[in-house]
C-alpha cells in the first residue's frame, strides 16, 4: 500500500511540473521575430547561396507546407518559404540576424500557388493591433489572416528598408487562434524575391495609419481655401 501510494505521489508530482511548461508551450505564440532559428550561424558562409533546410529548424512554432524550407537562397519556380541569416546580404534582413521570406509561384498544384507561414496560439488579452515589418511587394500579394478572416492592414510607419504594418484586433483578444501569413503573388520571373517578413508583435495599442499623400494633399488644399477665404475678408 505504501508503495503504491509513493507512485501515485511521484506520478502526481511531475504532472504538475510538467503540465503547466506543456500548457503555456502550446497556448503562446512564439518565435515572432523568427531569432529562435536552430541553423548554424556558419552553416552557410558569406556570399555563397543555401540551400533546404528543416523547417521545424528554420521556423520552430511555425508550420510550413511540406515541412522544408530554404536558407539564404530564392525559389526560382514553385512556392517557397525561406529563412535569410545571419550572413545574408542586409537588405534581406530587417531586424536582428533572421527575416522570412514567402515566394509564391507556379508548382506542381498549378498556376498562383501560395506560400504559406501559420503559427496558432493565444493572443494576449490586452491585445488591440498586431503589427509586422515587411519588404516587397507586400500590399496587393500578401494577405494576413485569424482563423481564416483577412486582416485588413495598413502602413503605419516607414523605414528606410522596409515597412511597419498593422491593423487592429481587438476582437480576437484572448482567443486561441490560428494567424496565416500568405503570399498570392506569382513570379513575375525566375528569381522574384518574394516579401520578407519580421518582428511580428501584438499590441495594446490601437494602430493609427499613416496619413497618404492624397490625405495630406487634400488637407493642404483645405487651409489654403481657408486662407484665401480669410484674405478676402
Amino acid at each position: 500500500m505504501k508503495s503504491l501510494m509513493k507512485t501515485i505521489i511521484i506520478i502526481v508530482t511531475l504532472f504538475a511540473v510538467v503540465a503547466p511548461k506543456q500548457l503555456t508551450a502550446q497556448g503562446a505564440f512564439e518565435n515572432l521575430n523568427f531569432e529562435e532559428a536552430g541553423l548554424y550561424l556558419t552553416s552557410i558562409p558569406a556570399g555563397q547561396e543555401g540551400g533546404v533546410v528543416s523547417a521545424a529548424s528554420a521556423f520552430p512554432g511555425w508550420t510550413v507546407a511540406g515541412g522544408l524550407a530554404l536558407q539564404n537562397t530564392l525559389a526560382t519556380g514553385a512556392e517557397a518559404v525561406g529563412i535569410w541569416g545571419p550572413d545574408a546580404p542586409s537588405s534581406m534582413i530587417l531586424q536582428g540576424q533572421w527575416s522570412a521570406v514567402l515566394q509564391a509561384g507556379t508548382g506542381d498544384d498549378g498556376p498562383n500557388t501560395p506560400a504559406t507561414l501559420s503559427q496558432s496560439g493565444l493572443i494576449p488579452p490586452s491585445t488591440q493591433s498586431i503589427r509586422f515589418y515587411g519588404s516587397g511587394a507586400i500590399q496587393g500579394s500578401l494577405s494576413v489572416s485569424i482563423n481564416g478572416q483577412n486582416i485588413a492592414y495598413s502602413i503605419i510607419s516607414s523605414i528606410a528598408s522596409y515597412d511597419v504594418y498593422g491593423a487592429n484586433i481587438p476582437q480576437f483578444a484572448n482567443q486561441t487562434v490560428t494567424l496565416e501569413f500568405t503570399e498570392n503573388l506569382v513570379f513575375p520571373s525566375p528569381g522574384y524575391g518574394g516579401v520578407i517578413l519580421d518582428n511580428i508583435q501584438f499590441s495594446s495599442a490601437n494602430v493609427v495609419p499613416e496619413p497618404s499623400i492624397i490625405a495630406l494633399g487634400a488637407f493642404g488644399g483645405l487651409l489654403f481655401g481657408v486662407r484665401k477665404w480669410f484674405a478676402r475678408r
